[in-house]
């Protein structure tokens, strides 16, 4: 019993540790790694499913966001996040721009 309980606490505590790295995708306009900065650092940070605005750390590697310690969501919840942030800081005219998280 003591090995599948240590077993479960290593797991949990890889979940809550979850890090992930997201960005802004986007083409035919600005570039999609300015608006990936203000909506890791400059702005008001990502709105997560629990409504809570959260910044990451910008690594300056790519347009890359990345954000530790949120194993509470899932990496489509963190897409669907970061992707909104992208769509309404990124340009308002023509097709908007999206995210993604790895």
């Amino acid at each position: 019993m003591k090995v599948f309980s240590s077993l479960g606490l290593l797991l949990l505590a890889g979940v809550a540790n979850a890090q992930y790295k997201c960005y802004c995708t986007g083409s035919g306009g600005a570039n999609p790694d300015e608006f990936s900065n203000t909506c890791c650092v400059t702005g008001d940070g990502v709105t997560f499913p629990d409504g809570v605005d959260r910044k990451g750390t910008w690594l300056n590697n790519g347009g890359l966001c990345q954000f530790n310690g949120l194993g509470q969501f899932s990496q489509n919840q963190f897409i669907s996040s970061y992707a909104a942030c992208c769509a309404s800081t990124g340009p308002q005219n023509g097709v908007k721009y999206g995210g993604n998280c790895f």
